[in-house]
């Protein structure tokens, strides 16, 4: 395997799920482009399982982006509303090493037409709380030990976050 360096990565029309099984350096803008609005499609998501580096932002759209390990700084990771969310599924972020998660969150629930969600599945880190400031905050989660954060670029209302777990699984919604 080896180094996925790229600067722009567009899935377009296609259906379904991209998995990137290599480090990306991106430096420019992946996008899952339009979800579906047949319920016999698959949605969009793209899948990475190495490193995330570089300067780039990788958009959400009304798409499923997972991350399965550690994402830099200097990554900024959009809720951009550019499309409505499918009625079949929600604007969602999924990460499965959320102690490695640096990159910033903008846009998450800040366009009033969809039902973004954080998705963080480890039973190790659970949500703490919002800790705010005049351009953006943090999501705070504890393993009892440590903390870790998750930056979200934006002014957000720390009671209006709601913290909904399964198992080892819990969703972060705003509103």
């Amino acid at each position: 395997w080896g180094t996925f360096q790229i600067g722009s990565f567009y899935l377009g029309q296609q259906r379904g799920s991209t998995t990137f099984n290599m480090d990306v350096v991106n430096d420019g803008l992946f996008t899952a482009g339009p979800p579906s609005t047949n319920p016999n499609e698959l949605t969009n998501s793209l899948n990475f399982d190495n490193a995330v580096t570089g300067d780039g932002t990788i958009e959400v759209d009304a798409n499923i982006v997972t991350f399965n390990v550690s994402v830099a700084q200097g990554q900024t990771v959009a809720f951009t509303g550019g499309y409505l969310p499918s009625p079949f599924n929600n604007p969602a972020l999924v990460l499965n090493d959320v102690q490695e998660f640096g990159a910033v969150v903008s846009g998450f629930e800040q366009n009033g037409q969809s039902n973004d969600q954080i998705i963080v599945n480890t039973a190790n880190w659970s949500y703490q709380t919002f800790v705010g400031g005049e351009a953006g905050g943090a999501l705070v989660f504890s393993d009892g030990v440590a903390e870790t954060s998750v930056h979200l670029a934006g002014v957000y209302d720390p009671a209006k976050f709601h913290a909904a777990v399964s198992g080892s699984r819990t969703t972060i919604t705003y509103g």
